[in-house]
């Protein structure tokens, strides 16, 4: 009884890494298009064998909607970058244009355009509600 009960757990298990693998690139987009990545989620570029995977909003002082603020604030997300036969990246973009809006990886320039939801007073957003808007350009 035990045996079988582990052995379910056992494939149980591998049944969701593999699906969780095949779920992870669910969306193919294309150079120069923008591009909208859900936290978590990995995107390939058509053609280019070029990933990116959104992984985290490492920051986000934005100014909330409804509010004066001094400063428009500053978001902050890490993007992980891969192309084959070639090491893979993790980058910081940010959404303010005085700080880092764009960063290069090999021949390619990945620029963050906008990050949804922007905060609101007294609303705390949830993790896995942020999508990031991007720009893939080839030098």
């Amino acid at each position: 009884m035990m045996k079988n009960l582990f052995i379910l757990v056992a494939i149980l298990f591998f049944v969701s890494l593999a699906g969780g693998a095949n779920a992870q690139t669910n969306q193919k987009v294309s150079v120069s298009k923008e591009i909208k990545v859900n936290l978590g989620k990995t995107v390939a570029v058509k053609g280019e064998g070029l990933k990116l995977q959104f992984v985290s909003v490492t920051n986000d002082s934005r100014c909330p909607e409804g509010e004066t603020c001094i400063w428009e604030g500053d978001a902050e997300i890490l993007i992980k970058v891969s192309k084959a036969k070639k090491a893979a990246s993790s980058i910081k973009l940010h959404s303010n244009a005085t700080s880092d809006q764009s960063r290069d990886y090999g021949q390619y320039t990945i620029k963050l355009i906008a990050l949804e939801p922007k905060p609101k007073k007294g609303v705390v957003n949830k993790a896995r509600s942020y999508i990031a808007t991007l720009l893939v350009t080839k030098k």
